[in-house]
């Protein structure tokens, strides 16, 4: 049976100005992941991926 997760993450250090959120996007839509990844106003990357888990987990 496959299992499928949601997962809240936020990402802290220097990840903006150094294509993180491409990254992860291009990695998510390779996976066949749902969710969304963005800037925060605190210089932090945030995000929701929703999918299998051992894909999640391998993002």
């Amino acid at each position: 049976m496959t299992k499928y997760v949601i997962v809240y993450y936020e990402i802290f250090g220097r990840v903006q100005g150094v294509w993180f959120r491409k990254y992860t996007k291009d990695k998510a839509i390779e996976l066949n992941l749902v969710g969304y990844v963005k800037n925060t106003e605190r210089g932090t990357v945030s995000g929701i991926a929703q999918g299998e888990r051992e894909k999640i987990e391998s993002l």
